[in-house]
């Protein structure tokens, strides 16, 4: 009992001591360090709400600017229309070579059709179609699997069949077969149309006597090793770019397929300008059909391989 009484005695004692150890001040912190700790919640509450206000205002602007931008878009694409010209001529890309490229220049030929339906697209003066001929294996794979938006592309078609052979098959009177894809029935049927019509130029089928082997006088194969110099770029015609990423290991095959096809060839006149080119005249599809729109644009040919290849390499 005693020994009870002596420990109460001794726990009062301390704490007696330890609050008359505490100042006023240090009271009032201990006070409003624990309405701080009672108000937390309520501050967390308040904060998230003024975040969830301000994740909100930020939606409803961003769709503000949303709305009104496709109006933008729209007005000046419109205008870009009504400024455009179409030149009544076809390019087409011939892409029969899958077999002869590495899985990275797929890749890299992927890119350069892509852009190179940008480039038509933005030009003032726009060739009337593009037509990639061949279209099919790897190529066609990878635009399936990485780039389906290029089924709405504009006065673009696809085809698995050859040039070669809708040429053929124009000449013959033989309804063309095979699979095509385009951003609509009635776009590819009008393309189609188109790239009869640049082939044979008066938009007719061929007189009886006409053969298969009569060469089309209408088809130009563009490869630099040609003899032969492009000098103008005239209507009624498809000018036919090798799509082809190969670092300059094929040489001759496009020569080889135009004069095997009866095809027309020609170069582009790079060395009336540029005789002393510091690096390979052998260009990328894009390049080709840019320097082709930007000759269309000025008709002028140094100015449309300056503004292409770069002046560190003229």
């Amino acid at each position: 009992m005693e020994q009870e009484q002596e420990e109460h005695t001794t726990t009062t004692t301390t704490t007696t001591t330890t609050s008359k150890n505490v100042s006023k001040n240090q009271i009032k912190k201990q006070i409003k360090r624990q309405l701080m700790l009672e108000e937390r919640p309520a501050r967390r509450a308040a904060e998230r709400e003024r975040k969830k206000l301000k994740k909100a205002e930020l939606k409803k602007q961003k769709q503000k600017n949303n709305q009104q931008q496709p109006t933008q878009s729209s007005a000046e694409e419109q205008q870009d229309r009504k400024s455009t010209v179409i030149f009544p001529s076809v390019v087409a890309l011939d892409c029969r070579f899958d077999d002869k490229m590495s899985e990275k220049e797929i890749i890299s030929l992927d890119r350069q059709i892509a852009h190179s339906y940008s480039i038509n697209r933005k030009a003032n003066v726009q060739f009337e179609s593009l037509l990639c001929t061949s279209f099919n294996g790897r190529l066609s794979e990878r635009f399936v699997k990485n780039d389906s938006q290029y089924l709405k592309w504009k006065s673009v078609q696809f085809t698995s069949q050859s040039l070669d052979d809708i040429v053929s098959r124009r000449n013959t009177g033989v309804e063309s077969t095979g699979e095509t894809s385009s951003s609509s029935s009635s776009s590819s049927s009008q393309d189609k149309e188109k790239m009869e019509i640049a082939i044979n130029q008066d938009g007719h089928h061929p007189r009886e006597e006409d053969t298969p082997q009569d060469p089309p006088k209408n088809v130009i194969y563009l490869t630099a090793d040609s003899e032969n110099v492009l000098t103008c770029i005239e209507p009624n015609k498809v000018y036919v770019i090798g799509a082809l990423v190969d670092r300059n290991r094929y040489k001759n095959l496009c020569l080889d397929l135009a004069v095997q096809h009866n095809f027309q060839h020609a170069q582009l006149p790079i060395n009336q300008y540029f005789s002393q080119l510091k690096t390979r005249k052998v260009l990328t599809v894009n390049q080709v059909l840019e320097i082709l729109v930007s000759y269309l644009d000025n008709q002028d040919w140094e100015k449309a391989f300056e503004r292409v290849i770069p002046s560190r390499k003229l």
